[in-house]
């Protein structure tokens, strides 16, 4: 296989064999292991390409065979023609194989494109898991919504606060100077605070923990009922339970994956607007429709993206087109067996959406990380 050729024919980086060998010699197990990945994911579209060549011949050969026989003069020698079909399987096959040869050209892509960001990370200086106190912290919090507050003890280096009704949630870094996070939820009236949880994290715990930690507890603070959120109205809960109805059972089917979290990631793989149809919420041309059309959309992501929600995972997911497997180990060493697949900078369960064309982490609310972005622009 000319790798050099196939990464550049089908992503227009010029990467070479050389390239992809020499970060691996310098680099941690995660370039290692994204240059094998590319390696394979080149070799599997350059046998994609061989066998529909071979194909393309044979189908041609079967045509000028049937034109040969339709366009002989009397008398004159033919080819004999299969009575039961040239193509046979071989018609079926090849439209198969072009089907597999553009998702095994999009998968190409998709690694290409993660193994250029690894490279460039790792020629900065930046590669590896970055621990709880890093830098990247302060970036990951604020992207969050929380934002930058006045520490409680001059000793802590650093601190960050979101407020939501009466409920507020702030994270302090090396609090009273003793080297990691701490995480508080509190209910707050006036001057007064109550404290509801605690949660503290060592130095070198990696970022992605304390940032699902926080985000679990901002959804906690967003969903929960009280002065900042009323219930529902008894008409928009009916609609929204009978659209969870419908989710779920095409989750069950495999028509979903449990990883939608919104009506926005449903729109990602199927029509949306049919569960709203199907439970009957009113047209946008009716009157109120609008409205009732967003509180329904709005009810239905906030019981999506409930924190008690189950997600799909490894041997726990009912979707065809996900793949929670890995065949290499987080040395970059091939396996005999498949295991679970677990990101390989941040170590969180993932998997490969073939749908999308892009790996995901497993629950929807991880946050972003240097390999795996949910929603990449």
């Amino acid at each position: 296989m000319d790798i050099d050729h196939v990464i550049g024919t089908y992503t227009g980086q010029a990467v070479t064999w050389d390239d992809l060998l020499d970060p691996g010699r310098r680099g941690g197990p995660i370039l290692r292991g994204l240059g094998r990945a590319v390696e394979r994911a080149a070799d599997a579209v350059a046998d994609a390409d061989t066998e529909l060549a071979r194909l393309a011949g044979t189908i041609a050969e079967s045509t000028a065979k049937v034109r040969e026989s339709i366009e002989a003069r009397p008398g004159q020698p033919v080819r004999i023609v299969n009575p039961r079909g040239e193509l046979q399987a071989t018609a079926p096959r090849f439209d198969a194989l072009i089907g597999l040869r553009s998702e095994r050209i999009a998968h190409l892509r998709t690694l290409t494109g993660l193994w250029q960001q690894a490279t460039a990370a790792a020629a900065a200086g930046g590669s590896g898991p970055a621990s709880a106190t890093s830098t990247d912290l302060a970036a990951a919090l604020t992207g969050l919504g929380l934002h930058p507050i006045d520490p409680a003890h001059a000793a802590t280096a650093a601190a960050y606060g979101h407020q939501h009704g009466d409920l507020y949630l702030d994270v302090s870094v090396n609090p009273f100077g003793d080297a990691g996070v701490e995480i508080n939820a509190s209910h707050r009236a006036g001057e007064a605070a109550t404290m509801v949880w605690t949660a503290t994290f060592s130095a070198d715990t990696p970022t992605a923990v304390v940032v699902v930690a926080a985000r679990a507890a901002l959804r906690d603070m967003r969903h929960a009922p009280g002065p900042g959120r009323s219930a529902p109205r008894p008409d928009v809960a009916r609609w929204a339970a009978h659209i969870m109805a419908a989710i779920d059972d095409d989750i069950a089917a495999g028509g979903l994956p449990a990883s939608v979290a919104s009506l926005t990631d449903l729109h990602d793989y199927v029509d949306a607007n049919d569960y709203l149809q199907d439970a009957g919420v009113p047209m946008p041309t009716a009157e109120g429709g609008p409205d009732a059309i967003a509180a329904v959309q709005d009810e239905v992501s906030r019981r999506l993206s409930a924190p008690d929600r189950p997600h799909c995972t490894y041997a726990a997911c009912a979707y065809p087109k996900h793949d929670h497997t890995t065949t290499q180990g987080p040395d970059g060493a091939d396996l005999d067996e498949p295991v679970a697949m677990r990101c390989g900078h941040c170590a969180l369960p993932a998997h490969y959406d073939e749908k999308l064309g892009r790996y995901r982490h497993d629950d929807p609310a991880a946050p972003d990380c240097f390999l795996i972005s949910r929603n990449p622009r």
